[in-house]
């Protein structure tokens, strides 16, 4: 899957979960923590992203301060995701 395609997708999955951010011009690297996403938030899009896109966040890696921007949302999915194809 494309990096542009995991941007885009993974945008539309945070505008349902944090809505403040709808219509927002956000970018990649927005800091979402100050855009509303707590704690709460982050754990429903961890799950989300879960099932999405097939891979398990581990419990070493459920840390807010890790996943601050889409940037780092997409780099985790990316680098989770050839993990998991290597081993198809």
């Amino acid at each position: 899957m494309e990096t542009n395609e995991i941007t885009s997708q993974l945008t539309e999955l945070l505008a349902d979960v944090l809505p403040t951010i709808k219509g927002m011009d956000i970018s990649i690297d927005t800091n979402l923590v100050e855009e509303g996403l707590d704690s709460f938030l982050f754990i429903q899009l961890s799950v989300v992203v879960e099932e999405k896109y097939g891979i398990e966040i581990m419990d070493d890696d459920l840390d807010l301060q890790k996943f601050r921007t889409i940037r780092n949302w997409v780099e985790y999915i990316e680098r989770h995701s050839a993990i998991i194809n290597y081993y198809i």
